[in-house]
Order: structure tokens, then C-alpha cells, then sequence
């Protein structure tokens, strides 16, 4: 379904990729509570701590790897 919706102007898509494609354009997040809120900023914050230490991880092991391929 994405491809088609990715790849294509708003013209060509057949008519029930553009109604799915207007229905997740329209959608709006159900409102939170503060302690729903504040649970998904931890959530949110231990997510992206876990990114940080596996992109750092990546950066190294390229690092490393730059030393054996010198051009």
C-alpha cells in the first residue's frame, strides 16, 4: 500500500489508497492525562538513550573500520 502511495501523485492513486491516505492525514492523537504523558516520556526517553548508545556503537566500529581500508 505504501509503495503505491509513496511513488505516486496525489492524481494517480486509485480512489481507495486516497481515502486510507486522507483518513491517516486527518487522524489526530487521542488527548492524555499528565501521568499518561509523563509514562510515555520515559518510555520516549529510554527509546532514545538505547538509539544513542547503538549509534555510538556504529560510529566506532566504523571508526575502526577506516583503519584497515585507507584509499
Amino acid at each position: 500500500m505504501w509503495t503505491a502511495i509513496l511513488y505516486a501523485y496525489h492524481a494517480q492513486l486509485p480512489a481507495h489508497l486516497q481515502v486510507r491516505l486522507q483518513a491517516c492525514q486527518n487522524w489526530e492523537p487521542p488527548l492524555q492525562t499528565k501521568e499518561q504523558a509523563s509514562a510515555s516520556i520515559s518510555i520516549l526517553m529510554n527509546w532514545l538513550k538505547r538509539i544513542q548508545f547503538k549509534l555510538g556503537q556504529t560510529e566506532v566500529q566504523s571508526a575502526a573500520a577506516t583503519q584497515f581500508y585507507t584509499v
